[in-house]
């Protein structure tokens, strides 16, 4: 597997931990577990496949790195100050709040120009920011998958915390809104229409590639409809929610094995099925 392909799934993987797990203390861990698995696997695979040209070297720290490794750096930061509000006075948390804030603001001022350079898409100082042989020394203090040598280079790690930044904001701000604005317990509702309760515990990207197979098959109303009338069905029947559908959907075609995964799993486990039912 190369590392575009291991970056494609990182994606598909992250949107269904978006999608399945609305409690952020759960998508935080699950979320740090992922971003530090395809760390690992993209630094073995650079072990077993040494980039060949320094364009090649470039790209991976400065396109593909930087993207799992600033969900690192969110998640990480996330689960320690979901862990820290459980633990202190509402008070003492505001204000631990209001500091990640102003911590966040003084990295965005210290590294600006570079963020500059990164937003105008200028490439004039590539090989300074991302090959490793013009690295700065990093003292390694831990075994963190970012500080080996060979996975590291002076600004991936910078470019990283900057992509990260805007989702940190807004976790601090929805925070700090929601200390303000405590919301009153309510109870799951729903419609009891004498159907049994389906549960949808596959990924949501499966059943979105269920659902635009549906769509593209043109088996439902003689192809008269829109693909968000067979999405919410799905969403009633299931209780689930289905957002960013064309996203998800435009990364199923970007997949360079199989488009069909799931589908060609449910082929499979059908005629599996058939197979058992005959021998019985």
């Amino acid at each position: 597997m190369d590392l575009v392909e291991l970056l494609q799934d990182f994606r598909l993987e992250l949107t269904d931990l978006k999608y399945d797990h609305p409690n952020l203390f759960k998508r935080a861990q699950l979320g740090l577990d992922l971003s530090t698995k395809t760390l690992h696997r993209m630094h073995d695979e650079i072990l077993k496949h040494p980039f060949r040209k320094e364009s090649q070297e470039v790209h991976f720290f400065k396109t593909i790195k930087p993207e799992p490794y600033s969900y690192w750096i969110y998640y990480k930061q996330v689960l320690y100050a979901e862990e820290f509000s459980q633990v202190c006075l509402s008070s003492v948390f505001r204000e631990f709040i209001q500091d990640k804030i102003s911590e966040l603001h003084g990295f965005y001022r210290e590294h600006k120009q570079f963020w500059n350079y990164i937003q105008s898409n200028r490439g004039d100082l590539d090989a300074v920011y991302f090959l490793r042989k013009n690295s700065l020394e990093v003292d390694i203090n831990s075994m963190e998958h970012y500080r080996y040598h060979c996975f590291s280079t002076s600004y991936d790690h910078i470019h990283a915390k900057l992509l990260a930044l805007p989702k940190l904001y807004k976790y601090f701000e929805k925070v700090l809104y929601d200390l303000d604005h405590p919301k009153e317990p309510t109870l799951d509702e729903g419609a009891n229409i004498g159907l049994p309760q389906l549960q949808w515990t596959g990924s949501k990207v499966a059943l979105i590639e269920l659902i635009y197979a549906l769509h593209h098959s043109k088996i439902l109303n003689h192809g008269k409809h829109e693909i968000q009338e067979v999405a919410r069905v799905f969403q009633r029947l299931f209780g689930v929610e289905l957002s960013d559908m064309y996203k998800v959907y435009g990364e199923i075609r970007g997949r360079k094995k199989t488009r069909t995964k799931f589908l060609d799993e449910l082929r499979y486990q059908l005629n599996m099925g058939m197979e058992r039912a005959d021998e019985s």
